[in-house]
């Protein structure tokens, strides 16, 4: 429920205010501002590091599975939230941003909670 929470939160706020993702996607820009750099290299990490621990202590908890890192989980929905927004930016902010991401957030999130196949298992 966490994960679902923030994740919509996000998308939520990116969807009310467009013009955020183009600066997110101006990476050249930081490039020539250290200062700017800096706090945004902040952000993503701390949006990063919360994600990694939600799915840390779902893993914990036995919600999700282990085929993958925590860490790593937490790169697919960021990732995942970066390529809708790109998408909906280049189709002219068309679509329902959120309702197609939490769609896909939902997909990911089903996809950990499945047992791990073992090898050779029938």
């Amino acid at each position: 429920q966490a994960i679902l929470y923030l994740m919509e939160s996000h998308i939520t706020y990116y969807q009310n205010y467009p013009q955020i993702i183009t600066v997110l996607f101006s990476f050249d820009v930081y490039r020539y501002d250290p200062e700017a750099m800096s706090v945004m290299e902040s952000i993503i990490r701390q949006r990063q590091q919360l994600l990694t621990r939600l799915v840390s202590q779902g893993v914990d908890q036995g919600l999700f599975n282990t085929q993958q890192e925590p860490h790593d989980y937490a790169e697919m929905f960021l990732g995942q939230m970066n390529s809708t927004m790109y998408y909906w930016k280049l189709e002219g902010c068309q679509r329902d941003v959120k309702q197609v991401f939490m769609k896909r957030v939902r997909w990911l999130l089903d996809k950990m909670k499945q047992p791990t196949i073992q090898e050779g298992s029938d």
